[in-house]
């Protein structure tokens, strides 16, 4: 798994671009990695684009990383997330993980392209 964190500066959103497969054993150091991020670990608002990205977890897959983020997150990162997934599996996982968002603390939409992603963030209230 490979992934490219950013914040873009006009609407102060995080962006996580991940590729790649996405394996469950290495998905808490990414996250990790994004929340000590100072810049990323300061938005409310983010976009995570998996479109090139590939994943076969399940539920229990899915159930052990958020339970993974309630403990680990601590109040750092957005909030607010919007998942772009164009695959079926990807989407599918997404609602999944989307399903669990209040065990995170996190709003969640899963949607199909960056431009669905930017329009439902950009309705979301902001705190």
């Amino acid at each position: 798994m490979q992934y490219d964190v950013s914040v873009d500066p006009a609407t102060g959103w995080g962006h996580v671009r991940v590729s790649g497969e996405v394996r469950l054993e290495e998905f808490p150091d990414a996250l990790a990695a994004m929340w000590s991020d100072p810049a990323y670990a300061g938005t409310q608002c983010a976009v995570w684009d998996f479109s090139a990205a590939q994943s076969g977890w399940h539920l229990p897959e899915v159930v052990n990383i958020t339970t993974y983020i309630a403990a680990a997150k601590s109040g750092r990162g957005p909030t607010t997330i919007a998942i772009v997934a164009s695959r079926d599996l990807e989407f599918g996982i997404g609602r999944m993980f989307a399903a669990f968002a209040d065990k995170c603390g996190y709003t969640i939409n899963v949607v199909r392209t960056p431009e669905a992603a930017h329009a439902w963030l950009a309705g979301q209230p902001r705190t």
